[in-house]
């Protein structure tokens, strides 16, 4: 399937199974709180578009640690906009994150020997 087709789905699926939790206690958001979630569904909708394009093209085992990028972005994002303090672990964890992404960089631009 195409990386559109895969992607439409996978959000098609997390709406309905989490569609009841949310009817549950719903609120009505205000105007600038819409604002930032039409912001936050359209960027969600273009990284998901891009991973799965990304999984489309190459091996899975290359891209797969890419993702956990989302988590050293949102310990950022914590603490720009809620004055989070990340603890040791989590400095420990996006260092770990960095140094593999950098790895796999690296591995990918050297020649296979045969």
């Amino acid at each position: 399937d195409s990386s559109l087709t895969m992607a439409f789905y996978f959000t098609a699926i997390s709406s309905v199974f989490s569609a009841p939790f949310m009817i549950h206690e719903a609120i009505l958001p205000s105007t600038a709180t819409w604002i930032y979630l039409i912001i936050t569904g359209i960027s969600g909708t273009f990284a998901q578009l891009l991973l799965t394009y990304a999984y489309k093209n190459e091996e899975a085992s290359k891209v797969a640690p890419f993702s956990y990028v989302s988590v050293i972005f949102s310990f950022i994002l914590g603490m720009i906009f809620f004055d989070e303090i990340p603890d040791w672990y989590s400095l420990f964890g996006s260092i770990l994150v960095i140094l593999s992404c950098i790895f796999l960089i690296r591995l990918r631009k050297t020649p296979k020997t045969q």
